[in-house]
């Protein structure tokens, strides 16, 4: 069996021999991320999800999977609510909301008692209110009849928790996801009274997200966004910083509170534009092919600016990859460090015919770049190298490997005890240095 170890190259390349972690709960967990996508989870609470569901957390998951998600911005404040729950409390918009709505009821007493925690039975009595359910006429008594119809309408899938247990947050927020691909009393899809796509048993909110979703932009030493978010996107993971940089490629839809951070990089001498050179419609810069994401982009890399093959770039990726912006000159130096993944010489005819070296190497940001070098040097598989790219064009150098060991932490954030910076990249490799094997 191959021994399997992580290369992790922040200033130096390190490399690291550990089992393979699983995927984080948060970013393989469709049911989170929908929720902090629509405002039902903040990013701290999407990295909390062991913590017990509780009456306020459960009306703002309640608020997020119905219609009204994005009108409570709009309802400012209104006095005291209950007399435990008053204005300036971070759940009374949506404690307000779900009581207007019948999903959830507070206490003769006067009090809502936000902070109490929410069992299994109190949960699904919420979710079937919310999908129109009259549960006075449910058949049986309080909770079986509950229970039981939750369980036929799906509600429970994939939570194991029994009567009378409190939930979690991430077992509440499955709970109230799954409400989305139910059958409401109306007999519908919930989400499909929502605007939401349902396939295969999966919801695809994208289409209602990217309806209001500004941008691209780019990031400089002063950019501020327009609102605090809730849920933070950085290169399509779920993260709790949105501090921007420069070059930042960002986008954000301002009614869910929602921003999406690219710091993803293209760089290298352009090898090929397509359609045509005059008007390309995606370029292909270190053997990889982008689209062009804008006219003014493609004006860039034409040849009707003097743009194009032999241009030396930096693209700044967007979503999907596309490139939004192009940096040349000493804004367009890059550094990339990687593992040699395999090395070719091919004859090639300009003015002379002359052989070339193509390296290619899956770098640390999960790119396999292909660069040509000087068909003399040697860089075979499993070599950890440092691809460099200025206005002369790209070169490629070996660096020596620092090693240490130790256990990943299951969220991927630390070895051992000591944390990993924020922007760390990790690469995945076997012994032989064969990246993903």
């Amino acid at each position: 069996m191959k021994k399997r170890f992580l290369a992790f190259l922040l200033a130096v390349c390190v490399a690291v021999s550990m089992l393979v972690l699983p995927a984080s709960a948060v970013g393989s967990n469709a049911a989170v991320q929908t929720a902090t996508a629509l405002g039902g989870l903040t990013a701290e609470q999407a990295g909390s999800l062991g913590a017990p569901l509780t009456r306020g957390q459960a009306a703002r998951l309640l608020t997020a999977f119905s219609a009204y998600r994005d009108t409570t911005t709009a309802q400012g404040r209104t006095g005291r609510l209950y007399s435990d729950v008053d204005s300036d409390s971070p759940y009374a918009v949506y404690i307000r909301t779900a009581v207007q709505n019948g999903w959830m009821t507070g206490y003769s007493d006067g009090s809502f008692r936000p902070d109490n925690t929410v069992t299994l039975e109190e949960a699904c009595t919420m979710a079937l209110r919310l999908l129109g359910y009259d549960v006075a006429k449910l058949g049986g008594t309080f909770p079986t009849a509950q229970l039981s119809k939750a369980s036929a309408l799906g509600l429970r899938n994939e939570i194991n928790a029994r009567q009378g247990e409190t939930l979690t947050l991430e077992q509440g927020t499955m709970l109230f996801y799954n409400a989305l691909t139910a059958m409401n009393g109306s007999g519908q899809v919930y989400a499909s009274t929502l605007g939401f796509a349902v396939s295969n048993g999966q919801v695809d909110i994208s289409s209602v997200l990217l309806d209001n979703v500004k941008g691209p932009f780019v990031a400089d030493v002063s950019t501020v966004l327009p609102f605090a978010p809730a849920a933070i996107y950085r290169n399509d993971e779920v993260t709790t910083s949105a501090a921007l940089s420069p070059y930042d490629v960002y986008y954000y839809n301002e009614s869910a509170r929602t921003v999406w951070i690219y710091n993803k990089r293209a760089a290298g001498r352009v090898t090929a534009v397509s359609p045509s050179a005059s008007a390309p419609t995606s370029v292909t810069v270190a053997g990889v092919t982008y689209t062009i994401a804008s006219p003014s982009v493609a004006y860039q890399l034409s040849s009707l600016s003097g743009g194009g093959v032999g241009q030396v770039v930096t693209l700044l990726l967007g979503m999907n990859d596309a490139a939004v912006s192009v940096l040349t000159g000493d804004a367009a130096d890059a550094v990339f460090y990687g593992v040699v993944q395999s090395s070719s010489r091919t004859l090639v005819e300009t003015n002379s015919a002359e052989v070339q070296q193509a390296v290619s190497v899956m770098c640390t940001d999960g790119t396999a770049r292909t660069v040509n070098v000087n068909n003399k040097l040697n860089f075979p598989a499993g070599k950890l190298v440092e691809i460099s790219v200025d206005e002369g064009g790209e070169s490629v150098k070996s660096i020596s490997p620092r090693s240490t060991s130790g256990t990943v932490s299951a969220d991927g954030t630390a070895l051992g005890d000591t944390p990993f910076a924020d922007n760390v990249q990790i690469i995945d490799t076997t012994s032989e240095g064969v990246a993903g094997a």
